[in-house]
């Protein structure tokens, strides 16, 4: 099962979609019914999980509000984040000085870990 956000035409609402075959979107606002989650929201579509899988398991062969998928503009899956994600990387000594000023709170360079490379992070 993939699912998408798209819009129909440029510049217009965005809706959620499911793909059927390799050529067609199901428009989820336009089918109706009574799903479990905001037919218009990625993130509501996951957060109702296997209520809302099952219902688009059951629509997807019933489906009548198909679009071909060259007809619409594809967006980003979520566009709205859910919270804010800050990361900051010390690659080198000199960058970890560079930034002391920034950050009074951590003065102090943190302890390396060293991993053997049969468990070396990928």
């Amino acid at each position: 099962m993939r699912l998408v956000t798209f819009a129909p035409r440029p510049h217009g609402p965005r809706h959620t979609g499911l793909l059927r075959g390799a050529g067609h979107v199901i428009d989820l606002t336009r089918i109706g019914g009574n799903p479990p989650f905001d037919p218009a929201d990625m993130i509501s579509l996951i957060a109702a999980g296997d209520a809302a899988l099952a219902w688009l398991r059951d629509t997807a062969s019933k489906a009548d509000a198909v679009v071909p998928l060259d007809k619409v503009a594809l967006l980003a899956p979520i566009l709205v984040r859910a919270r804010t994600c800050f990361c900051v990387g010390w690659n080198y000594v000199e960058h970890f000085d560079e930034g002391k000023k920034a950050r009074p709170h951590v003065q102090e360079m943190p302890r390396t870990r060293h991993f053997s490379p049969k468990h070396r992070p990928r």
